[in-house]
């Protein structure tokens, strides 16, 4: 999930929970202990209906770092 967002940039909770194929409840969950550990944060959208997460730009690596098989 982390890689995804570092990857794609800015995701909302239904486009990750699309883009891995699982239920939005375990995602937006994840999300939530996520940037409650300072690893993600969430900006509002443009419209404030959605929160859109992002990794902040203080942690966020090279995408050199990613390129690696996991």
């Amino acid at each position: 999930m982390v890689k995804m967002l570092v990857k794609q940039g800015p995701m909302c909770a239904t486009q990750v929970a699309a883009a891995m194929k699982r239920d939005f409840d375990g995602v937006s969950k994840h999300l939530r202990v996520l940037r409650q550990g300072g690893v993600v944060q969430s900006v509002p959208g443009t419209d404030r209906r959605l929160a859109y997460f992002r990794i902040p730009p203080a942690i966020n690596p090279s995408p050199a770092c990613w390129t690696t098989a996991s």
